[in-house]
């Protein structure tokens, strides 16, 4: 019996979960998509998955070794960058292929009121005194505008996540939005207008899924702080921004 080539998809993404259906369809490879486990009751998968972490760098090449893995599909967020290096040490040092699928990001349309911010912290302290701000930015929020020396008091400031956290709220004035995608138009049309909003701070992550936000932005004429992307690793050995792309590399390299 033929024994199919393994690969291990980080997963996570709207992308990954649609890139590991069209793998189980294809049936020429074994998949196993891997997920943090930040998200209680994410999507099921149709391929195995494996929902926790790796430990590092190294517990990630053990792993990789121990289940036989031909080769690595990095479809994690844009922004999770200590996966993205982890996996691209790891793999470097098997000399394993890496394939990197990254959306596309956004681009302002002549419409749009954006201004480019390096961080979360750096989008908060952009904000003007009395804002009030929809960080539609996810649970990681919390921990970056955690890094802030003062928090500011002198705006208001909602942070949209999954589920909502048993910590507190990180700054002096603000709430919890406890809420799952996907959002239509329409809904963030409300959600702004409801939460009274002047400001929509996000983070570039690309892709169809997330810009809506960005369109109810532009409809109700609201600035829009734009958190730039982390750069990607260095060692990645294949770069694609379609999953018709990452599907070709992949049977070429199998």
């Amino acid at each position: 019996m033929t024994v199919q080539p393994r690969v291990l998809i980080l997963a996570g993404t709207a992308e990954a979960r649609e890139l590991a259906s069209r793998l189980a369809d294809l049936g020429s490879v074994d998949v196993i998509a891997s997920l943090a486990g930040a998200t209680v009751d994410p999507k099921a998968y149709r391929v195995k998955t494996k929902v926790g972490g790796f430990g590092g760098i190294e517990g990630l090449t053990a792993w990789l070794i121990a289940e036989h893995i031909s080769v690595v599909i990095d479809a994690t967020h844009p922004f999770a960058s200590t996966m993205s290096r982890n996996a691209a040490m790891a793999s470097a040092s098997l000399q394993m292929p890496l394939i990197r699928f990254e959306r596309p990001a956004w681009e302002p349309g002549p419409d749009d009121k954006w201004s480019a911010a390096e961080s979360l912290p750096d989008a908060l302290e952009q904000l003007p005194r009395g804002a009030r701000a929809f960080f539609a930015t996810g649970k990681g929020t919390i921990e970056h505008l955690e890094q802030v020396g003062v928090p500011r008091r002198d705006v208001w400031c909602a942070i949209r996540v999954i589920d909502r956290p048993e910590r507190s709220f990180p700054l002096p004035l603000g709430t919890f939005i406890a809420a799952r995608p996907p959002f239509t138009l329409a809904d963030e049309i409300r959600t702004l207008r409801e939460l009274e909003a002047s400001h929509l701070v996000a983070k570039n992550a690309g892709g169809a899924f997330g810009r809506s936000k960005l369109l109810a932005a532009r409809q109700l004429g609201l600035p829009i702080i734009m958190v730039k992307r982390p750069a990607p690793p260095a060692a990645i050995g294949y770069y694609h921004q379609t999953i018709e792309d990452v599907i070709e590399q992949l049977v070429a390299l199998v």
